[in-house]
């Protein structure tokens, strides 16, 4: 399947998307480049009303006052402890829980665990956003990145992937997994072995783990622990014998550490700076225990048996820059791709030469093989240059930032910023083994009957994948405009306009449609899943960005749940006009279920609350949960229930 990850507000303690302050990850990128009719719908019941502003619950009446207005005069309602409430939810000291009815038939509750076991068989994805050097070739010619919390070796033959990680695991303590076997958190650096039999991978969180496992089976080898701190492992790299494996962290003083794999235990420790370090590369040299790491205004050359690490010296060839990628030569060479288009050339921490081969922009990517450094940059191109004459002696062009480069028997592996993980052959023929969403969150995920899956990000992106091909085949664009949403935000690492950012998606099996909603708060439906940039209807009425989006099971409306804390119901055989806005909740929406008739709707929202409408009249129903113990229902997304 798709594994897409979803960070959902709903199960946080918090009122408001907008209060939460998002540090977004240092990214080199940044640092080194020198109208319907409303009034039928907008009938409501007498209910609490959160205002966003205040922070505060207050009781209003039928059109009185709409969410987004302060409440004036009202009781303060401490949301999450008591509830004013009617109907089933009345007096019930969370607001779920009075609307949770046992239904008149269900199976007999049984606590024994499921007798089905799942095992990952295909991810979809590649890690590119804030990671470099990160694909490369095993012993077999098969291809090992990282994506999510998964090491994956992927054979480009056949198109099947073994994973490190993916599996089942126990839970230490309560919402905790152990992490003793396999990754819990993104792994956030990866590299493989001079030989290429081994792989090592570092992730991110507050002790940060480091797996050493089989670049060919999967298998774990070795696991290290970083101290509390730590943040995440920004590079990582092992020495040409495989003894040793070296790591840099993202704490404040960006430690550079050295790990003893036999044993287990780290031999070195030692401060690099304040500066964000990039990445790490030991020589190629027989028996040269030294490695480089690079970064922003930072080149450093450690040699942790001798305790020693020291910055790079510049002299005359060239000015001090930032560095975004470094590797080694047979001969202990070292070789950086700097923010001014140059390749550095360091010998004994002394820069011998700077070349250009790129025409702008930072080099992204860097290695060496038989004599000739192949590097990619932010021009979209990867470039082999020879060192002494600096002479370009091949330039491929790929369009797109490059983040990784490797190369065996002839064949040329590229992984760049756009998510995609290509394979040139000698001939010059470029094969995508890889695509991925490559910037913010995606969230949105709809499933077509002839076994094809529909997804949405931030970057801009709707993508279509082949569940029996495992493979893309199809893509469309969110928008081509700039736009805002009317009021609020949603929280993302994204760079792009809420216009260009879609976390929900829905398909409609009757029409072909597939319904997109932006973070903007603007809904777009697209002729079909083959024609996803025809847009036949442009739905505006969401004040706020939209976190769910379900065709009823009749496919004649379309549910549209805001973070306005409204859903809107719209008629497809009308041309999508508003049918009617369900107002009752007092937070935003976080799912929506169409009982199997397309009658009736429960939802929740981000205040925890379980609430019933009727379609027909636009209302809520209080009595719902009672009145509904006999409903089948199309879905069952909601957080609470029976």
């Amino acid at each position: 399947g798709v594994l897409i990850k979803i960070f959902s507000l709903a199960s946080m303690d918090i009122e408001n998307e907008d209060d939460l302050e998002l540090i977004a990850s240092d990214n080199e990128e940044e640092l080194i480049d020198d109208s319907g009719n409303d009034s039928e719908a907008d009938r409501v019941v007498g209910h609490i009303v959160f205002d966003k502003k205040a922070g505060v619950g207050c009781e209003v009446q039928a059109n009185e006052a709409s969410s987004e207005e302060v409440c004036g005069g009202g009781e303060e309602v401490q949301l999450f402890e008591t509830e004013e409430a009617t109907g089933d939810a009345f007096m019930a000291v969370k607001p779920w829980i009075g609307a949770v009815v046992e239904p008149s038939e269900h199976p007999d509750p049984d606590p024994s665990p499921p007798d089905v076991d799942y095992k990952l068989e295909y991810v979809f994805g590649y890690r590119a956003e804030d990671s470099r050097n990160n694909v490369f070739y095993n012993t077999e010619g098969n291809v090992v990145y990282m994506t999510a919390c998964l090491g994956v070796i992927l054979n480009k033959e056949e198109n099947t992937q073994v994973f490190f990680g993916g599996c089942e695991v126990e839970s230490c303590e309560k919402q905790h997994a152990t992490d003793k076997n396999n990754h819990t958190n993104d792994i956030t650096s990866i590299n493989v072995s001079d030989d290429r039999t081994l792989a090592c991978s570092g992730q991110n969180g507050s002790t940060p783990t480091v797996f050493v496992w089989d670049a060919v089976t999967g298998e774990k080898v070795q696991r290290f622990v970083l101290p509390k701190g730590s943040r995440e492992v920004s590079a990582i790299a092992f020495s040409n014998d495989n003894k040793y494996v070296g790591t840099v962290d993202n704490h404040n003083d960006h430690y550079v550490r050295v790990y003893e794999i036999a044993s287990g235990k780290c031999i070195f420790e030692q401060k690099s700076g304040n500066n964000k370090v990039f990445d790490l590369e030991w020589s190629k040299k027989e028996g040269h225990y030294e490695f480089s790491t690079c970064g922003e205004k930072h080149y450093m050359v450690w040699r942790p048996l001798e305790a020693l690490g020291k910055a790079g010296i510049y002299g005359s060839k060239a000015k001090q820059t930032s560095h975004a990628c470094v590797t080694y030569d047979e001969k202990g060479t070292a070789y950086t791709g700097g923010a001014n288009s140059l390749i550095h050339c360091w010998r004994n921490r002394q820069l011998a030469k700077a070349y250009k081969v790129h025409s702008s922009g930072f080099v992204g990517a860097i290695k060496v093989f038989e004599g000739r450094v192949y590097s990619g940059g932010r021009d979209g191109c990867v470039i082999i240059s020879n060192p002494n004459t600096e002479e370009i002696e091949r330039q491929v062009e790929l369009g797109s930032l490059i983040r990784a480069i490797d190369f065996k028997d002839g064949n040329l592996l590229v992984g760049s910023r756009e998510g995609t993980i290509v394979e040139v052959n000698p001939d010059g023929d470029v094969t995508t083994l890889m695509n991925s969403h490559s910037d913010g969150e995606a969230w949105g995920l709809a499933l077509t009957p002839d076994a094809r899956i529909v997804s949405s990000g931030d970057d801009n992106k709707i993508m279509v994948w082949d569940l029996e091909a495992k493979r893309l085949v199809g893509q469309g664009t969110v928008s081509d405009v700039d736009e805002k949403s009317k009021a609020g935000k949603a929280s993302t690492l994204s760079k792009l306009a809420p216009s260009k950012c879609a976390r929900a998606v829905a398909f409609n099996g009757a029409t072909g449609h597939v319904a997109v909603a932006s973070n903007s708060g603007t809904v777009t439906i697209r002729e079909s899943v083959d024609n996803l940039d025809e847009i036949i209807a442009t739905m505006k009425h969401s004040k706020e960005w939209i976190e769910v989006l379900v065709y009823s099971p009749c496919n004649t409306m379309l549910a549209s749940g805001s973070h306005d804390n409204n859903i809107y119901i719209y008629d497809v055989e009308d041309g999508y006009s508003l049918k009617c806005k369900l107002r009752a909740h007092n937070s935003y929406i976080t799912s929506v279920d169409w009982s199997a008739d397309s009658s009736v709707i429960k939802s929740v929202c981000g205040a925890y609350e379980l609430l019933f409408f009727d379609v027909a009249s636009g209302t809520q129903d209080p009595g719902g949960a009672s009145a509904t113990v006999d409903t089948v229902w199309a879905t069952n997304t909601a957080k609470f229930g029976w």
